[in-house]
């Protein structure tokens, strides 16, 4: 068993420091498909950790899967993950694919301060909107927490 399973992890919350920045606020000038670049990189490094996990401990496939399947926001994350890398995740869980399907920007003018721009990104699952970074934070969570539980992370 060897640790490098924590790159990836580290990697992960790298990408949330990120998307974190693009949720509160930035002053970078970029397209709108530049930060959802950003979102679904967050997705797949995050459903990805998973791999890296079974690869470099002796844990099963099969329990991430049994991980992943037990909460609703790490499914969101595999289906945005997989539909990002192939259009379609053909072994979803949900009615139709879950996809970015809005984001809401929000501009902060002020005095001499440069104007920031905060974007909200919003996840449609079936007919219902969630916010993107709540289901990122939960995701994050979620894998610290299982790390911890099989003692791969002090």
């Amino acid at each position: 068993m060897n640790n490098k399973y924590l790159e990836q992890f580290e990697r992960v919350k790298r990408w949330y420091k990120r998307f974190e920045e693009i949720n509160l606020g930035t002053q970078e000038n970029r397209s709108s498909d530049d930060y959802k670049d950003v979102v679904y990189a967050f997705f797949m490094n995050c459903y990805h950790l998973g791999d890296w996990i079974i690869n470099s401990t002796s844990l099963k496939e099969n329990d991430i899967n049994i991980f992943v399947n037990s909460h609703g926001e790490m499914q969101i994350c595999k289906s945005l993950c997989f539909g990002s890398k192939h259009l379609i995740d053909k072994k979803t869980s949900f009615e139709r694919q879950p996809e970015i399907a809005r984001q809401d920007i929000s501009l902060r003018i002020g005095g001499d301060q440069p104007v920031e721009t905060a974007m909200t990104f919003w996840v449609r699952v079936n007919d219902r909107d969630y916010n993107a970074f709540e289901i990122a934070t939960e995701c994050l969570r979620l894998w610290e927490e299982f790390l911890k539980e099989k003692k791969l992370l002090n």
